[in-house]
């Protein structure tokens, strides 16, 4: 078994807190440490915590760009087949597509237990439509970002998946171990 390290920006906790992580600064420390597997590009998260009215389309597509251009200057400096772009639920597919064809080996998703349920469910569909081949297989590695939920895990052929909530749950000994068959992780 290989042993990889993904390295998240944090843009995410950080967004929670009314932070902004630069990216210069996240740069040099993908930089200064080669050794990492993957470095998640610094997504932009959409809007305000708490606040609907910030999540319009006009911001939505803003933050799109911006992940984009992050992503551009990242792999300018970085090795492309180590950086992960992220797309996020509530945003328009042309820029999944757009990573898609500039040739993106590895895709992130985010917000994907957002409303739950149904839309889940659909909300997978739809991605399955742009990153699987007609035999239902991924044709880019695949990343999904607070995945926690072992359905979840299971409904989608993901590469990876991670969640902090594995950290609290793991502190209950409540930790799930892949079955093991002729000494490989199945």
């Amino acid at each position: 078994m290989n042993n990889l390290l993904l390295l998240d920006s944090g843009a995410y906790s950080v967004w929670n807190v009314g932070g902004v992580v630069d990216l210069d600064r996240y740069i040099q420390f993908c930089k200064d440490h080669p050794g990492v597997s993957y470095y998640v590009s610094l997504d932009v998260i959409i809007g305000k915590k708490g606040d609907d009215r910030t999540k319009r389309a006009d911001a939505v597509e803003a933050s799109c760009q911006e992940s984009w251009s992050n992503y551009q200057k990242m792999i300018s400096v970085l090795p492309i087949e180590k950086v992960i772009p992220v797309f996020h639920r509530g945003e328009n597919f042309k820029w999944l597509e757009k990573y898609l064809k500039f040739g993106c080996p590895y895709i992130g998703f985010g917000q994907i237990g957002t409303g739950g349920g149904e839309g889940q469910g659909h909300y997978l569909d739809q991605i399955r439509k742009f990153v699987c081949g007609a035999d239902g297989r991924p044709v880019v590695k695949t990343h999904g970002f607070a995945v926690t939920a072992y359905e979840l895990m299971l409904s989608f052929p993901w590469h990876s998946v991670d969640s902090a909530s594995w950290i609290r749950a793991g502190s209950y000994c409540d930790v799930y171990f892949p079955a093991v068959k002729d000494g490989e992780f199945k």
